[in-house]
């Protein structure tokens, strides 16, 4: 098919990386999509917002699912090495992965400092950790990264490749690569603090609960430094010309990224598993 005007400036060689990038990208919505929607809906019609920790799960669902929704595009494209949908929508399709993948990382993040506070500040921190200042949290964060990746996305429509901009600005790559690291070093904190408090409270309900709330932990901080972290590399070591722009590296490594949603529901079930037990023996209780 011979592609005139605009559509040209979208299109890119049928190669073998675009067939793989293809193929995840499928994996990814087929998975993704349907564990995600199922995780959101639970969270609001079993659990409600109720709790700090719902409240950040359920942006972060919201988060995963919304990053599904441009995929069948992408998959399309990479598929045919057509772009047939115009600079807006490629634009908008840009943004929805971008946007929530910079979001996926901070909820993530969130979800650990909450289950840190409950852990070592159980008492103090519960005027902090309310529906209501989490969902201000949440709000913020979706206002943020909008509005940040906004110069990005017009940036992107001066010259496009692979439907995502040609070149990054650099002060946007800096920024974003520190934020991700910084994000893990939260992570990596809240883990240690919480191991550390928890192999010195020798009590019997934490020495029953000990596992259950590391496993918490080690699923936020794996999935947070084998998906986030090369993303984050690879922002940085480009935005500082250490290595020059490579589209089939950065397509692998933005593609890569994406699959983090389909793990994302393992923070549901243990969090929400933890909660069940927790409600549970409250009962038993009283």
């Amino acid at each position: 098919m011979r592609l005139t005007g605009k559509m040209s400036n979208c299109s890119i060689p049928a190669d073998k990386t675009s067939v793989v990038v293809a193929i995840s990208y499928s994996v990814v919505m087929l998975v993704g999509l349907p564990l995600n929607g199922l995780s959101l809906w639970i969270l609001l019609k079993r659990h409600g917002l109720k709790s700090s920790n719902t409240v950040f799960m359920a942006n972060l669902a919201l988060s995963d699912f919304l990053l599904t929704l441009p995929l069948p595009l992408r998959i399309y494209y990479h598929s045919t090495a057509m772009w047939p949908f115009g600079d807006v929508v490629c634009t908008t399709s840009r943004m929805l992965l971008r946007v929530n993948t910079y979001t996926s990382a901070v909820f993530i993040t969130f979800i650990g400092v909450d289950r840190l506070l409950a852990v070592e500040f159980p008492l103090r921190s519960r005027m902090l950790r309310t529906s209501r200042s989490s969902g201000i949290a949440c709000a913020v964060t979706w206002v943020l990264f909008i509005v940040l990746n906004i110069p990005q996305a017009i940036a992107g429509n001066k010259d496009m490749i692979d439907c995502s901009e040609k070149a990054r600005l650099e002060w946007w790559g800096v920024a974003a690569s520190l934020t991700i690291f910084a994000l893990l070093m939260v992570n990596v904190v809240s883990t240690a603090m919480v191991m550390r408090t928890l192999h010195r409270l020798k009590t019997e309900s934490i020495r029953r609960n000990k596992g259950r709330v590391m496993l918490i932990f080690g699923v936020n901080l794996f999935m947070f430094a084998a998906f986030f972290v090369p993303f984050g590399m690879l922002l940085f070591l480009r935005s500082l010309c250490v290595i020059q722009y490579n589209p089939v590296l950065r397509m692998g490594t933005v593609c890569f990224v994406s699959f983090n949603i389909c793990f994302d529901p393992l923070v549901y079930y243990f969090s929400l598993d933890d909660f069940r037990k927790k409600k549970a023996q409250h009962t038993l209780d009283t």
